[in-house]
């Protein structure tokens, strides 16, 4: 046998009454077919099913990570559209290219086959499933590489994020008494507690066990003011006074034992209301204690309330508020017509450090709002329909190094960040301001997203319910740094993110058979416990709880 042709069964040859398992498919040929035309057949079926293999992978795995992902369709230009999903776009365009070309290179295969090849079926189907095999790997990890950025290649295919485990509730205080208190921020303590402060007292919880540690409540019908954003060296500042009444009274308050250290009054037009406060006009960082007054801006020694400096401002000019860290001190400075300006003090001395005006030349309306005084980023918000709203970064000389749009090509900051709170839903670390977003259509914050404080550039974004079974939506309301991560809390569930990369460490679900509902306005990370806090605790809803896994 030369070559492979038609063929006709060697009848003669065979016994009489002899007929062995396949003897019918011993073939003759009776035309010759060159071994190109072989070579060539076998090329084309090994091509066919590497093709094939990759338009089944890329179809499979694309639709179902784009209905897991994004609701099964994405877009910029529909309300109601969530971005696409990375590398989502080429994955299923590479899907139907490679169905195509499948179809075609199988149908040029069997053109260039003979009638006897095509009689071989088994052997045919084989090296069209060897074909298969050998595309899966590289398909696998092309499919990787479009959507993460990494050639990864494993036979469980793309990597996916941590299935998510189970967050269980270890406690819950009881509910808030009388019902018209409410609570207006927290500090979190370097001894493992959280520090709930709500309109009549200060109370500190073990974040282990709930066991309240200490109460701190405020003297005869006094509701709170004003506090600090954070504890420093142990020590939270807080400010309380009858309704009506200037807030001019300052305590320093240790967070260890829950006794005051020292008291002191400032010089402010601001009244006491019963509900709300006056953000950042007390400001705590390592050994000073920092307090915006109408005319200047004083601090004081942490622990002890001595004077360490005083910083006068410019006349015709108040301080709008303060945001202290261990070295510089940012101050908002509104001069009325004359517009208002961002200053940096150095947080010992009191000295400034250098001076700057919004990146636009219209005015500003209140503010500025601050997110961080070490780096140093502000919010500005110009006056007029058409005003800029940007969050600007800052370097040590006061250059602005970015401005990150409030309102992007496909996503805005959260309403959450920009309102005036004590304890917001931000995080700034490592050169990356964390924040939760809500893209066009939606009704609030469902993905949180890092930017670059260095180019004002988005680095990564991710949606909480990626990879969930879950229905429903789900907001963002907790954002809490976490050792080296940053955790982000929805209604259902809790992440822990890589702040400069977004890559999820560790996902939760939220147990849904103990003590529910969950508290859902904050969130703090203590020690491997998360704590959960409601503003109104007076409810249904406790008003403090902590998880873990």
């Amino acid at each position: 046998m030369t070559g492979w042709g038609d063929s006709e069964v060697v009848q003669d040859k065979i016994p009489e009454g002899f007929e062995p398992w396949g003897v019918k498919d011993i073939l003759v040929p009776k035309e010759f077919i060159s071994w190109k035309a072989i070579v060539r057949a076998v090329a084309f079926l090994l091509l066919a099913g590497v093709l094939v293999d990759w338009a089944v992978l890329f179809h499979v795995l694309g639709w179902s990570a784009l209905a897991r992902e994004a609701g099964g369709r994405c877009g910029s230009g529909g309300i109601g559209l969530r971005p696409c999903p990375r590398g989502m776009a080429p994955v299923l365009l590479l899907a139907f290219l490679w169905t195509f070309a499948g179809i075609g290179t199988l149908g040029a295969a069997a053109a260039f086959a003979g009638k006897a090849w095509r009689r071989r079926r088994l052997l045919s189907c084989s090296v069209f499933a060897a074909g298969v095999v050998l595309g899966t790997a590289p398909g696998l990890a092309g499919y990787h590489w479009l959507r993460t950025g990494e050639w990864k290649v494993s036979a469980a295919g793309p990597k996916q994020p941590p299935a998510p485990a189970t967050l269980h509730k270890l406690w819950a205080a009881p509910a808030d008494r009388p019902s018209t208190v409410r609570s207006e921020g927290h500090w979190t303590t370097a001894d493992g507690a959280v520090v709930r402060v709500r309109t009549d007292r200060a109370t500190a919880f073990d974040a282990a066990t709930g066991a309240v540690r200490w109460t701190f409540p405020f003297p005869g019908e006094d509701a709170l003011c004003s506090m600090s954003r954070d504890v420093a060296d142990g020590v939270g500042l807080l400010s309380y006074a009858l309704d009506g009444e200037k807030c001019a009274g300052v305590v320093a308050v240790d967070t260890t034992t829950g006794k005051e250290l020292w008291h002191t009054d400032r010089v402010t037009d601001d009244e006491a209301t019963g509900s709300g406060v006056t953000i950042d006009v007390l400001s705590a960082a390592p050994g000073v204690a920092v307090l915006a007054e109408n005319a200047d801006l004083k601090g004081l020694d942490l622990r002890t309330g001595h004077p360490l400096w005083q910083t006068p401002i410019d006349s015709g000019c108040v301080a709008t508020g303060t945001l202290a860290a261990k070295t510089a001190t940012l101050v908002g400075i509104d001069c009325g017509d004359a517009g208002r300006r961002v200053l940096s003090l150095n947080t010992t001395t009191g000295k400034q450090l250098w001076q700057a005006n919004p990146p636009f030349s219209g005015k500003w309306k209140t503010g500025p709002e601050f997110l961080s005084a070490d780096p140093a980023v502000v919010r500005l918000d110009e006056i007029g329909s058409r005003g800029q709203d940007v969050i600007v970064s800052y370097d040590a000389t006061g250059k602005q190094r970015a401005a990150i749009s409030v309102s992007g090509p496909d996503e805005d900051v959260a309403d959450t960040v920009l309102q005036a709170a004590v304890s917001p839903p931000f995080v700034v670390s490592a050169d990356t301001l964390v924040v939760p977003v809500t893209v066009p259509g939606a009704a609030s914050a469902g993905r949180i997203s890092g930017y670059s404080l260095a180019t004002g550039q988005r680095l990564w974004t991710v949606d909480p319910r990626a990879g969930s079974t879950r229905t429903g939506s789900e907001s963002v309301f907790g954002v809490a740094p976490d050792g080296g991560a940053v955790a982000v809390a929805t209604g259902k569930r809790l992440l822990r993110l890589d702040v400069t990369t977004g890559k999820v460490l560790g996902s939760y679900l939220n147990a849904t058979t103990s003590m529910s509902p969950w508290p859902d306005d904050a969130l703090a990370a203590v020690g491997g416990h998360y704590v959960y806090l409601s503003e109104d605790g007076t409810g249904r809803t406790p008003p403090i709880a902590a998880a873990a896994p």
